[in-house]
């Protein structure tokens, strides 16, 4: 297990260049790895599986404790990645098929690296991972409706069939995950030390995969995907802190909000552009793996040399008594 445990330190360490080597190969080989790419649904299906074996009841139980906090890291994730994706896209004129994929993108739910991101961070890991979980199952209702609400006058879309695709890909497999960890717990704890490798290399997988599938059109839009896609990252990073800051949030709650509103659930959004929209559409998401993993590890590390002071509790305290105090790792 101490060599699975180096492994797995050495690929999530690493990822941001793992990911550039996978975005590299795609680029000047991409026929080594295009036919991966119908394999996306597997792999995301998968990972949700994984995040359901190493969820617990007190990760779902802390979702009552902190109320204030969950939603507006919720409300932030909902409204201002949609938006801002919407807005970049404006401001860019991107072409109808890159806007639908970046509006995508910004509909999504935040993606599991963020937990990570966190953890690096010291922030307060228990609220980035119920913020996750909350806005996983929002997705479920909030995607389509905000695809359809941004998008619609750009392409036909079913927004009950993309729900339904959405709670098959997402939600199914992170219940099958809850279901093996209450009734096949030894089998899980056998799992749980390749989780984080395994999530690492799907990631690789998922978005070099789909790069290579575009990318001819990717070299035809030059790299104004990478700049629309990073606008829209650190964008979201930007107001997601300042509204954690204006709503008074703690130190440790405003870097998990701002963490979760900036970082993207790119495989989901890839399988979703795969399945309903133009081929280009996949491409923001294909990028934004490295982009939201390089950014995010960075502002971690920012954060992870300066130590959170002690501060007055929160709202979240006045609403439930039983909060848990702020992460704060040393």
């Amino acid at each position: 297990m101490n060599a699975v445990g180096a492994i797995g330190n050495l690929i999530t360490k690493y990822l941001p260049i793992w990911i550039l080597i996978g975005l590299g190969i795609a680029l000047w080989i991409p026929d080594s790895l295009a036919g991966g790419s119908p394999y996306s649904l597997y792999v995301v299906m998968g990972l949700m599986l994984l995040m359901g074996i190493t969820l617990t009841p007190k990760d779902i139980t802390s979702i009552a404790k902190k109320p204030v906090s969950i939603l507006i890291g919720t409300a932030c994730h909902y409204t201002v990645m949609p938006l801002l994706a919407y807005g970049v896209a404006w401001l860019l004129n991107l072409g109808p098929e890159l806007t639908i994929g970046l509006v995508l993108l910004g509909c999504v739910a935040s993606g599991s690296a963020s937990n990570v991101m966190v953890y690096l961070a010291k922030g307060d890991l228990t609220l980035a991972v119920s913020l996750g979980l909350v806005s996983t199952f929002a997705s479920i209702l909030l995607t389509p409706l905000l695809v359809q609400f941004l998008i619609g006058e750009l392409v036909s879309i079913s927004a009950s069939s993309m729900a339904l695709d959405i709670a098959k890909m997402v939600v199914a497999p992170i219940a099958v995950g809850l279901l093996m960890k209450t009734f096949l717990p030894r089998l899980c704890e056998h799992i749980i030390p390749f989780v984080g490798p395994a999530s690492g290399i799907a990631l690789v997988f998922i978005c070099s995969a789909n790069f290579a599938a575009g990318q001819s059109a990717f070299l035809a839009s030059g790299f104004i995907i990478i700049a629309a896609v990073l606008m829209h990252n650190l964008g979201g990073f930007t107001l997601g802190y300042l509204i954690s800051r204006f709503t008074r949030r703690t130190e440790g709650a405003t870097r998990a909000v701002t963490l979760e509103t900036g970082m993207q659930n790119g495989g989901v959004a890839i399988v979703l552009a795969q399945t309903y929209f133009d081929p280009i559409a996949v491409l923001p998401s294909a990028v934004s793996g490295a982009v939201h993993v390089f950014t995010g590890s960075t502002l971690a590390r920012f954060w992870a040399a300066r130590t959170i002071e002690e501060e007055a509790p929160t709202t979240d305290a006045s609403v439930v008594t039983n909060d848990e105090p702020e992460l704060t790792r040393d």
